[in-house]
């Protein structure tokens, strides 16, 4: 494979280790990207915020929250608008079941972009869980829709730049498609 290949021929190659860290974690192996984002990021400190998502992210996946919310905190201090950065504040605040902390996060989130598919997403499946299923409709249609029009990679209105450390388009639709239906098959529309 390529970036294999690149990242052990040159140390000092970032796209090589961007490639890696974005490999490794798709692979599930989230100690290893972590290792090449840490790597990328100390060769190129000035590498776009987004970028420093794909490591947060990581952390979160590693349950080493502490790290995971450093990261997001940093992002957030260069990128006020960084909605995957709040929602991954949210999602550490919703673990350690701190819910002020929580909704405040959503909060944020939707003022800056209330048609984000993921903060959609977070909104539909809180509605399952309290059994509104008209409300998790209504949500995961509008979530389709926004995530229609948005493309492959989702992405804040407000930020833009590199796809690394973008949450997957097909996951997201997929979780959407799922509260349909669940919901249809609740109300008996199946």
């Amino acid at each position: 494979m390529y970036f294999e290949q690149s990242e052990t021929m040159n140390e000092k190659c970032v796209s090589a280790m961007l490639g890696r860290a974005i490999i490794e974690y798709h692979n599930q192996s989230y100690e290893e990207s972590a290792k090449f984002y840490i790597r990328a990021i100390r060769l190129n400190p000035s590498l776009p915020p987004q970028v420093k998502i794909g490591l947060a992210n990581c952390y979160v996946f590693l349950e080493k929250y502490h790290l995971a919310s450093h990261w997001f905190t940093l992002i957030l201090q260069k990128d006020p608008k960084s909605i995957l950065s709040i929602l991954g504040l949210a999602n550490i605040a919703f673990r350690a079941q701190d819910y002020g902390a929580y909704n405040k996060y959503l909060q944020m989130a939707h003022q800056l972009d209330p048609m984000h598919p993921e903060l959609i997403l977070i909104l539909a499946e809180q509605s399952l869980v309290t059994g509104n299923w008209s409300k998790a409709t209504l949500l995961a249609t509008h979530g389709l829709a926004s995530l229609q029009k948005r493309g492959k990679f989702i992405q804040s209105k407000q930020t833009s730049g590199s796809r690394v450390g973008k949450n997957d388009y097909f996951t997201v639709k997929s979780k959407l498609l799922f509260t349909l239906g669940f919901c249809a098959h609740q109300d008996n529309n199946i």
